[in-house]
């Protein structure tokens, strides 16, 4: 939303950023404070959003931020990380984007860019999370 805001832009044939992964990093280190950081980070996006007057008329484009942030990269994020998981995490995460976003599956950004398996589990939470739980977990093992 930020972008929105500006008033001219440029193009710099140049390098200016880099940046260096390693295996302490936030892509390839997940706990539960860098997830709620996820979390907070998408709300601050909404919020924006919604402070400077985007949300209705980007409201797609920022239904499938907002859900690829909060949700999706956050719970999938959870499910793959180590040790027993919290049902009651899930649901919350689960119920807080269902009250933000009621009709995010609908979302012809979602449809487009979420693969199929990764929409099954997500539908299947949204129905309840203990089920997508045992799916998800038994998907794992017969992987394994």
């Amino acid at each position: 939303a930020i972008v929105l805001q500006a008033k001219h832009f440029e193009h710099i044939d140049e390098p200016l950023y880099a940046y260096y992964q390693h295996q302490e990093s936030t892509v390839h280190t997940i706990n539960m404070d860098r997830l709620y950081h996820r979390m907070e980070a998408a709300r601050i996006m909404l919020k924006h959003a919604g402070d400077f007057g985007y949300l209705d008329t980007y409201h797609d484009e920022i239904e499938f931020k907002f859900t690829i942030l909060f949700y999706v990269n956050t719970m999938f994020g959870y499910l793959q990380s180590e040790g027993k998981k919290d049902i009651a995490f899930l649901t919350a995460l689960q119920r807080e984007m269902k009250e933000t976003f009621p009709d995010f599956e609908e979302n012809p950004y979602y449809k487009a860019r979420i693969g199929e398996e990764e929409r099954m589990f997500i539908h299947m939470q949204q129905k309840g999370t203990r089920r997508m739980l045992a799916w998800y977990e038994l998907k794992w093992f017969i992987r394994k």
